[in-house]
């Protein structure tokens, strides 16, 4: 490369570089935040029951014996 051609790519990179840092962005618009329902939570003593609507019954019955 000659010495103009130095000088030419030197001069363009450095265009480049000053040109590309001085644009100002715009600044982004944010979307405000969602309203959200909030509830208290209260400890208490609940009773525990359980139901269930069917009975298993197996077919085979398995004894187990220790060694």
């Amino acid at each position: 490369m000659n010495l103009f051609q130095k000088n030419t790519l030197l001069l363009l990179s450095a265009l480049f570089l000053f040109s590309a840092c001085s644009k100002e962005e715009a600044p982004q618009k944010q979307t405000p935040p969602q309203s959200v329902s909030t509830m208290s939570a209260k400890a208490e003593n609940l009773p525990l029951n359980f139901t269930y609507p069917a009975k298993l019954v197996s077919d085979y019955d398995v004894i187990i014996k220790p060694q």
